[in-house]
């Protein structure tokens, strides 16, 4: 039923405006409610649909949270596992280290010994001894002695002349009379002898006196001995002899000058000439004849005596004739002198040699001069002195050859001629051979040389080389330990013997080694192993048995790197998805990590005998660890990602959340004063409407 009421115009103003604050009120109240302004489709389409597309992602990324917290956790157990497995290398190369310091496990190394090398250094294996450049033949030169020595005492007896030889009749005594040679008298000579007579007497003495007579011209002519000595005689008969003076023969003095004639040169000798004076004679026309001629005596002979040598090459012969009642020892008829050897001595001349004063030749570079009057000994100690001592040399006269010794071993020797036609080394017997290799002691390659090693060691790789001085070969200690450096393998040298020892190092002592020669005997072919034994075995045999246990649990510790039933350690793949449509993800493959994949195998009891073996050992740790910690680094990186992706997540959330309140949620300070505001108009609405109503009720009780 309608009531047909009827209000007045401020009231229904004043109820209107009560409405409309109600309604504002409320909607105030019910933002302050919900804190939103936008609560329905109603109150703002565009911002309520999109506020709630906003809020709808924000809920699916915070739903990925927990899978990417999980990938987190997935990944870390894993860089865990990795982190103390790194520890366990650590362990394990602390193990093989312990082992490599401790005593060796070999007491003896496998060793070859080559036989005692005389001379042999360190600094030249192939040395015999200090360097030796000995002739290559005997030197000497064509030469002969004539039958009669010269420089013989000689004197003519027979009358007035008896000095000179110019008497023509031979003396008659007055009696009975004796000669006496040297002080021994001769057997009585009839008063009527012959100077035939006379020389038959005093022969008979000859071996007494060494004094013989002739008789020939019809004159009694005394000749002394070869050797040129000097002689007395006297006799009892002035009318033999000229007086009964004691007389005494001049030594090597011409009885009358005379003619030497050689390779049919005549030399003429003077009536005085001395041995010297003849000498010089006959070297005067040497270019002409050919032959030299020196005092035996200088060269080992009879002194006073004269020696003609011929062609120094030994070649060819010469013929000396002397004149009658000469001095020289040369026969008058002449004589072809074969040609000889000429045997020099210590005492020789070095010009009897072939020199000429003046020549030089060199020794290593340095230069020895030759003097006039240079004995072959002098010769060889001028060697000394141009050299300043790093080479001597010496004569040996029984093999006529000249030796040239360096101070050591490690001096070669080199000779040289000098600038002239005779200054040639070929004079000391050096034709073929002029340098002389450094260690030649004996002037005979060392049995080393030529000699030809392959060397093993273990298992390893062999080296070959050659002992010699050409290029590429081993000569010295510093060659031959590089060359055996390669295959673990070092030599030594007794200095006493020369031996030459080859062992195996210590890192490889506990190997075999295995020699193999060609070219001498110098070393044995053979394959020598090392005798293990001692503390030192026991020591490394107890850190094998720790270093396998280590394996074990490496091999443990790997399986157990899990989180959530998924082992990255063991290969398996982990997938975490970063946003909600699945489209940006991350994936990461697991890599299988134990012992084999590592490249650590378990240690034989005997595999940490030697220490090369464990240096390798050693080495395969550190790549083991590398590879641990490369995979560390992998899984870091991979970490990183999702921890960044984590936090961008989580960030985006709040970005998303923030911009759907934006959009929806109600300023609660603004509702609030809206709400303050609202209810004061509600009262101020209330008022009006009761002042209205109080204009009504008075005009009511106008009625009344």
């Amino acid at each position: 039923m309608s009531s047909n009421i009827t209000l007045s115009a401020a009231t229904r103003q004043n109820l209107l405006s009560l409405q409309g604050t109600a309604d504002l009120l409320a909607t105030t109240q019910n933002r302050l409610a919900t804190n939103k302004k936008v609560n329905s489709a109603l109150d703002n389409p565009t911002n309520f649909f999109t506020a709630d597309g906003l809020s709808s992602r924000s809920s699916s990324l915070s739903n990925l949270l927990d899978g990417i917290s999980n990938g987190i956790q997935t990944i870390q157990a894993a860089n865990t596992g990795l982190t103390k497995l790194q520890g366990l290398t650590d362990q394990l190369k602390s193990v093989a280290q312990q082992a490599l310091a401790s005593a060796n496990a070999f007491s003896t190394k496998a060793t070859n010994t080559s036989v005692a090398l005389t001379g042999a250094t360190a600094a030249n294996l192939l040395s015999t001894g200090p360097t030796q450049a000995v002739s290559d033949t005997a030197i000497g030169a064509a030469s002969a002695t004539p039958s009669s020595a010269t420089g013989t005492a000689a004197y003519t007896l027979n009358g007035t002349a008896a000095n000179n030889g110019a008497g023509t009749t031979f003396g008659t005594a007055a009696g009975t009379y004796t000669v006496s040679i040297n002080g021994t008298a001769t057997a009585t000579i009839a008063q009527n002898a012959t100077a035939t007579d006379v020389a038959t007497a005093i022969n008979l003495l000859t071996t007494t006196t060494g004094v013989t007579a002739d008789a020939t011209s019809g004159k009694v002519v005394l000749t002394g001995s070869k050797s040129g000595a000097q002689f007395t005689y006297s006799a009892t008969d002035a009318a033999v002899f000229n007086n009964t003076t004691l007389n005494t023969a001049s030594n090597g003095v011409a009885s009358t000058a005379q003619t030497l004639t050689v390779n049919g040169t005549a030399i003429s000798i003077g009536a005085t000439a001395t041995v010297a004076d003849a000498i010089a004679a006959i070297n005067a026309q040497t270019s002409v004849t050919g032959v030299t001629a020196v005092n035996a005596g200088s060269e080992g002979g009879t002194a006073g005596a004269i020696k003609l040598k011929g062609a120094l090459d030994g070649s060819g012969t010469f013929t000396a004739a002397g004149s009658a009642s000469n001095t020289l020892g040369f026969a008058a008829g002449g004589a072809t002198v074969t040609a000889g050897v000429f045997s020099p001595l210590p005492t020789s001349l070095a010009t009897a040699l072939g020199f000429t004063a003046g020549d030089n030749f060199t020794v290593n570079g340095q230069s020895v001069s030759i003097a006039a009057t240079d004995t072959v000994t002098s010769l060889a100690q001028k060697v000394t002195i141009a050299t300043n001592g790093t080479v001597s040399a010496t004569f040996d006269a029984t093999n006529r050859k000249f030796n040239f010794t360096a101070a050591d071993s490690s001096t070669a020797v080199t000779l040289g001629n000098g600038s002239t036609a005779t200054a040639k080394v070929a004079k000391l017997g050096f034709n073929a051979n002029t340098t002389f290799a450094a260690g030649l002691g004996s002037g005979s390659a060392s049995p080393l040389a030529g000699t030809s090693l392959t060397v093993k060691v273990g298992t390893g790789v062999s080296t070959s080389f050659t002992f010699g001085t050409a290029p590429g070969q081993i000569s010295n200690l510093t060659q031959l330990n590089a060359s055996l450096a390669s295959v673990n393998a070092q030599a030594s040298i007794d200095s006493l013997t020369g031996k030459i020892t080859i062992t195996s190092t210590n890192d490889f002592g506990a190997d075999n080694l295995s020699v193999t020669v060609a070219g001498s005997t110098a070393f044995a072919s053979s394959t020598t192993s090392a005798i293990i034994g001692g503390d030192g075995a026991a020591a490394r045999k107890n850190a094998v048995a720790t270093y396998n246990g280590l394996l074990t649990q490496i091999n443990q510790l790997a399986a157990d790197a899990s989180f959530n039933g998924l082992n990255l350690l063991a290969g398996d793949s982990l997938k975490v998805v970063f946003n909600e449509r699945g489209t940006s993800l991350l994936s990461v493959q697991g890599t299988t990590v134990n012992t084999g994949t590592l490249g650590l195998g378990p240690i034989d009891p005997d595999g940490f005998q030697e220490n090369g073996a464990i240096a390798k050992v050693i080495t395969t740790i550190s790549s083991a660890s590398s590879q641990l910690k490369s995979e560390a680094s992998s899984l870091g990186s991979n970490l990183a990602v999702v921890q960044n992706r984590q936090d961008f997540t989580k960030q985006i959330i709040n970005v998303l959340d923030t911009g759907a309140g934006n959009l929806v949620n109600a300023d609660l300070n603004e509702e609030a004063a809206n709400s303050q505001a609202l209810s004061t108009r509600n009262s101020l609405g209330i008022s009006a409407l009761s002042l209205a109503n109080q204009a009504q009720q008075a005009v009511l009780q106008l009625l009344r």
